[in-house]
C-alpha cells in the first residue's frame, strides 16, 4: 500500500499520501452484497463498497494502492493532466472526494478534502505541456514521438480491449492512459 521506487515513473515523486477508501460499485466487479450493506445505504453508498488503502498524490498522478484486506486488491492511477474536476462531496461524517476525467468519475473517502483538492490543483498546475507529453510517451512505451495515425490505432485498440477486460480497475487504467495520450476519444455517456 506504500509506494516503492518501482511504482514511480521517471522523475516522479510522492507529494502526499493519505489513508483512503476507493469507492467501487459492487455490480461492476461481480461482488455480492454483504451484511453491512444496510449501513452503507444510510451513508449514501447503496450498492457500493469502500476498498481500503492509500491515495498517493505524486507530481504526475493520483495513485491508489489497496491494502491486502479487501475483496478487491490492486492499484490504479489517475494522471493529473486528465483531471477535469475535483469536488468535495462530503456528507455527514463521510468525507468524500470526487475526481472526474473526461472518461470517468472516481470517488474516494479521505479526510481533509478541501486541503487535498488544493494540493492536487497545485500539482496539476505545475505540469507543463512538455511534461504531459513526456508522461504520455513514457506510458506509451518509451521515447517515441507521437504519430496521429498510431494514436488513432491505439485508441481503436484500447476501445476494443475494453470490451474484453474483466476487471474494471484494469479498464480504468486503460481509459486513463487513453485519455492521457489522445484528445480524440469520445467521452462516455
Amino acid at each position: 500500500m506504500n509506494v516503492d521506487d518501482s511504482d514511480l515513473l521517471a522523475g516522479e515523486r510522492v507529494v502526499i499520501s493519505k489513508p483512503a477508501n476507493a469507492i467501487i460499485r459492487l455490480d461492476e466487479h461481480g461482488l455480492s452484497r454483504f451484511p453491512a450493506d444496510q449501513l452503507m445505504r444510510v451513508m449514501g453508498y447503496a450498492g457500493k463498497e469502500g476498498i481500503g488503502g492509500k491515495l498517493h498524490l505524486t507530481n504526475y498522478r493520483l495513485l491508489f494502492k489497496s491494502h491486502r484486506v479487501n475483496r478487491l486488491t490492486g492499484a490504479f492511477s489517475i494522471y493529473l493532466p486528465t483531471i477535469t474536476a475535483l469536488h468535495d462531496r462530503s456528507r455527514w461524517i463521510a468525507k468524500k472526494l470526487e475526481v472526474a476525467t473526461r472518461l470517468q468519475t472516481f470517488e474516494f473517502v479521505v479526510w481533509g478534502v478541501p486541503a487535498f483538492i488544493s494540493t492536487i490543483q497545485t500539482q496539476a498546475g505545475q505540469i507543463t505541456a512538455m511534461q504531459a507529453a513526456e508522461l504520455a510517451a513514457s506510458q506509451a512505451g518509451g521515447g517515441l514521438q507521437k504519430n496521429a495515425t498510431v494514436v488513432k490505432d491505439m485508441a481503436r485498440f484500447a476501445l476494443e480491449a475494453l470490451a474484453v477486460v474483466q476487471n474494471p480497475l484494469d479498464a480504468a487504467n486503460l481509459l486513463n492512459l487513453l485519455d492521457l495520450v489522445t484528445d480524440d476519444v469520445p467521452a462516455s455517456g
